[in-house]
């Protein structure tokens, strides 16, 4: 799963939610990462819920136009009406956050109206001195006081869909996910658990399916820097035994991987002969 965060209309690079790196218009992104094989694309404006607003409809509009995957889109949604306005400007499902924590009885409410499947909480975590997993809100920065477990099966309860999990000690880090946090939540949960935060490499992707039960993994600065590495990811994710759907027009199966899913280079004489092949947008 690709996440694109939106902080002052640009998709941004965050580190530990203090600092961030534009890196694209938000649309454009969506459609890059629709064409490289996304399962599923997430879209957050991680800073309209502090401006007052909800993100902005046109974004969403230009990003769904261009989007095949089913796309989640958050940020400042607080009523029924700006879920059913943002369903009908083009997302799949929603994402709930500020909303979610202030009253569960939105989520139920949310559900009901529009149906779980398409209600997504997501829930930013942070390690507190006490060595617990707590919530906090406002983009990670305040904590709440409420255990992730105990929350997690309050949003269950309400009536969520899905739980988008992300650790905000391990944002930007690249040092992989907190395996111990995802095995905490989708072990607590009967509901699908997105992963969220720390991937820097294939091979954490592996590790994350391999010791904990959560339903995907998601990643936003790790697609965002490393060319084609959605499709390189599932082909290292293949090559180590985890079944993934592969359905982009390049699927690296002639390829080799190298220190713990990086895609080896292929020699002078293969990349010269690709000059005179034809090639699908998407890779180019």
């Amino acid at each position: 799963m690709a996440v694109v965060l939106v902080r002052g209309g640009h998709a941004v690079q965050s580190i530990n939610f203090e600092r961030y790196l534009p890196v694209a218009d938000p649309a454009i992104s969506v459609e890059y990462f629709d064409a490289w094989g996304a399962d599923e694309i997430v879209l957050l404006d991680i800073t309209a819920n502090r401006r007052g607003q909800r993100i902005d409809p046109d974004l969403v509009s230009r990003a769904a136009a261009n989007c095949f995957a089913p796309l989640t889109v958050g940020g400042g949604l607080h009523n029924l009406e700006d879920i059913r306005s943002t369903l009908e400007t083009g997302a799949d499902k929603v994402s709930l956050n500020s909303a979610a924590l202030s009253d569960l009885g939105f989520v139920s409410a949310a559900t009901n109206r529009f149906g779980s499947q398409c209600i997504v909480v997501s829930v930013d975590v942070r390690r507190n001195g006490d060595g617990y997993y707590e919530v906090h809100g406002d983009s990670a920065s305040l904590p709440t006081g409420r255990e992730v477990v105990c929350f997690a099966r309050a949003l269950e309860a309400a009536g969520a869909g899905e739980i988008l999990l992300n650790s905000a000690d391990q944002d930007g880090r690249q040092s992989g996910f907190d395996l111990a946090l995802c095995r905490l939540v989708a072990d607590a949960v009967r509901i699908p658990v997105i992963a969220l935060g720390g991937a820097g490499e294939a091979q954490h992707f592996v590790d994350l399916f391999a010791h904990t039960n959560v339903s995907a993994g998601g990643a936003a600065n790790f697609f965002n820097f490393t060319e084609h590495s959605i499709t390189t990811t599932k082909a290292y994710l293949l090559r180590s035994g985890v079944d993934v759907r592969l359905d982009s027009h390049v699927d690296y199966g002639d390829s080799e991987f190298v220190k713990r899913g990086r895609l080896a280079r292929h020699s002078d004489e293969y990349l010269q002969a690709q000059f005179w092949e034809h090639h699908p947008p998407e890779i180019i």
